[in-house]
């Protein structure tokens, strides 16, 4: 019996000291915000439509970069449209606008705050040429003519 016992508890530490290493698995985690990438670009579309006037923008965000497109249809006034790249940091797109209207080809600083789900746009002083606003700290945006969010389409 004391052989058996003596055999037994001998296998038993030989079987522990011969156990492998367990080999651990690595981690895997999802990435952050900061370590992915490529984002998605976000694209949203506003408008403002009377009967004589219309305003449509398409924006598209990545971060902070913004771009899309713009047409303003006016009353008695020339149309014009066109595509814009800019910035949209705290809630206020700042963009170059080149645009058709006539014919001929134009470049000028537009400017849109979003303010309760609207994009309202922004007026201030401009360059001597008109293609810029002198100090953008310094804009009015006025609501008379807010653009609402739609459906791309």
């Amino acid at each position: 019996m004391k052989k058996q016992l003596l055999l037994f508890l001998a296998t038993t530490a030989l079987l522990v000291s011969c156990k492998k290493e367990e080999t651990s698995q690595p981690e895997t985690t999802t990435p952050t915000v900061e370590e992915s990438a490529i984002e998605e670009p976000k694209s949203t579309c506003y408008e403002y439509k009377t009967n004589d006037n219309e305003i449509k923008l398409q924006l598209q965000l990545n971060g902070e970069k913004a771009s899309g497109s713009l047409k303003y249809n006016f009353k008695e006034k020339d149309k014009n449209k066109g595509t814009f790249e800019g910035t949209f940091k705290n809630n206020i797109l700042i963009a170059d606008y080149t645009f058709q209207s006539e014919g001929v080809e134009s470049v000028r600083q537009v400017a849109f705050q979003l303010k309760d789900g609207k994009l309202i746009e922004g007026f201030g002083e401009p360059t001597a040429d008109g293609t810029k606003f002198k100090d953008v700290s310094k804009l009015t945006f006025n609501s008379n003519m807010p653009l609402s969010e739609i459906n791309c389409n």
